[in-house]
């Protein structure tokens, strides 16, 4: 008999090891110790207030190292930063020119009346101005420097047909100058040169860019300086190198950077010493630091073209440009000879006599500036038809504080003449004669220009970049307190304290309820290993 034998198979359970709970809690508390926590906390704290008490303590030094850094950048020495960026100025300046076409002039020169000039503008042409300096020469220990002036202007946009071809009657300046040396009651000689028309009919453009004419021919010999062969507001000063200025550097103080020592002119023979004056004034084109709020409640200009400085008077500051806080400052046409401290407290003129800055040779009183369409005054002495607006014929510039960089500058100014018009009359052919009575004087308004003064965006962004560190900074500073640093950081140590001796009283009850917990398992256990009797074969 065959017997049959059974196999086995033995299944092996591997029982995971479970980790007592008060093993667990044990390690639990390990980690989170009071030694480990308060590393922790005395760490956060010292991240936190730390940086902050040291910020509040040396922000003014930082502060004042971020301003002498930006100073030293604009600092007029031989080979700086500053020299070459006053060298070659980064912006972009764009002037309009709009002359003023009489269209009734036939009217005034016939009519004993007197009757209101009427006028239409030309549309604008545009030039874009490029300003060099040259002829550099450091005087005095680098204090002062001399430098002439030197302008190009080149046509800027579309100068399509209408621009070009536009035509009117325009006041004729070399006539008008030419006049001068006559009586109330002209010679005869004076008409065969100067025509009988006190207006010349032609194109705006070769007001500008340059002309000639039979008084041009007579005159032009007597004419100083450079580009006499036409006449021209543009022709005459583009490309010459007539205007020299000796300005102090400020190397030794920044705020009189740019204060005119002494300047000469080419086309007269006007020259003036700053130790004539009551005041300092500028070049126009270097300005000192202004400081927030404003150190200087007036800048004054010397304006080659009108051989007189002009005033730039403070008037607000304003949030524009990406900057918290620039300075407004608009154009006061203040006489010196009036008010000769030229300060805040000077009224502004209607209109300023420009005359000898055109030529030695023509009596006062011939030219003048005035803001365009008489702005800001009251024209009807004038007797001319103006319309002024402020968005279009007030002048402003805006000035970032730290280091006096003008942002944005919209400068207007108006030539007018004080003419005399000598009366006419129209035969029948249409010819005209002098009535050979006496003369009157009008004023006549000649061009008015619209200068436009732009800082260049790479220029402007890191003037913004640094604003805005010294604003934030200074902002934050104004906000932290010593005091307010002190009873945030009391008050963290005792929100800590208050937290640590919780966590101390709970941390203590769990331990006396785990031992309590434990004792209970030893004692369940030794009475059953005592209960259980042993087993026998």
């Amino acid at each position: 008999m065959q017997q049959s034998s059974t196999t086995t198979t033995t299944m092996k359970t591997i029982q995971v090891k479970e980790v007592p709970l008060p093993e667990r809690r044990r390690r639990k508390f390990t980690l989170c110790s009071l030694p480990v926590r308060l590393t922790l906390e005395i760490l956060l704290v010292l991240l936190v207030f730390i940086p902050a008490i040291i910020f509040l303590l040396k922000w003014p030094d930082a502060k004042n190292f971020i301003r002498g850094t930006v100073l030293s950048k604009t600092r007029l020495a031989p080979s700086s930063y500053g020299f070459e960026a006053w060298l070659n100025p980064p912006i972009t300046n764009i002037r309009a020119y709009r002359l003023f076409d009489i269209t009734n002039y036939m009217d005034i020169m016939t009519k004993s009346n007197n009757p209101t000039v009427e006028f239409q503008e030309t549309k604008p042409m545009h030039y874009r101005t490029v300003v060099k300096k040259n002829n550099v020469e450091w005087l005095d220990d680098n204090k002062n420097i001399h430098y002439s002036v030197e302008r190009l202007f080149t046509r800027e946009g579309e100068f399509n047909e209408t621009i070009v071809n536009q035509e009117g009657a325009f006041l004729d300046i070399l006539r008008v100058m030419f006049r001068t040396k006559f009586g109330r009651v002209a010679d005869p000689v004076f008409y065969i040169l100067g025509g009988n028309n006190a207006f010349n009919h032609s194109k705006a453009i070769d007001k500008l860019e340059g002309y000639i004419s039979p008084i041009f021919a007579a005159i032009s010999s007597r004419m100083q300086g450079p580009n006499r062969d036409k006449y021209g507001f543009i022709y005459r000063y583009n490309g010459s190198n007539g205007f020299n200025f000796t300005i102090d550097t400020g190397i030794d103080q920044s705020t009189k950077k740019g204060q005119v020592v002494d300047f000469a002119s080419e086309y007269t023979p006007f020259q003036t010493r700053a130790s004539e004056w009551k005041t300092d004034f500028f070049d126009g084109l270097t300005f000192p630091p202004l400081g927030d709020p404003p150190t200087r409640k007036v800048v004054n200009v010397f304006q080659p073209d009108f051989c007189r400085p002009v005033q730039l008077r403070y008037n607000r500051t304003v949030s524009m440009f990406g900057f918290n806080r620039v300075h407004e400052y608009v154009l006061k046409l203040v006489d010196y000879e009036t008010c000769p401290q030229m300060d805040e407290t000077c009224l502004e003129a209607d209109k300023l006599d420009i005359t000898k800055c055109l030529s030695s040779e023509i009596p006062p009183e011939t030219v003048f500036l005035t803001k365009p369409h008489m702005y800001g005054h009251n024209s009807s002495a004038t007797n001319v038809a103006f319309t002024p607006d402020f968005d279009k014929h007030e002048s402003t510039i805006y000035f970032e504080p730290l280091s006096g960089t003008p942002i944005q500058a919209q400068l207007r100014i108006q030539l007018n003449a004080n003419a005399w018009i000598d009366r006419i009359k129209v035969e029948d052919d249409g010819t005209t004669t002098p009535t050979k009575t006496r003369a009157v004087r009008r004023f006549i308004p000649m061009m008015w220009v619209d200068q436009t003064i732009t800082l260049n965006d790479a220029t402007l962004n890191q003037l913004k970049l640094v604003s805005g560190i010294l604003q934030k900074g200074h902002n934050a500073h104004q906000s932290l307190k010593l005091v307010y640093i002190l009873v945030a950081l009391f008050s963290t140590l005792a929100i800590i304290a208050v937290v640590e001796l919780f966590l101390w009283h709970r941390q203590r009850r769990m331990s006396r309820r785990s031992s309590y917990l434990y004792n209970e398992q030893e004692k369940a256990l030794l009475n059953h290993t005592m209960t259980t009797s042993p087993t026998t074969a």
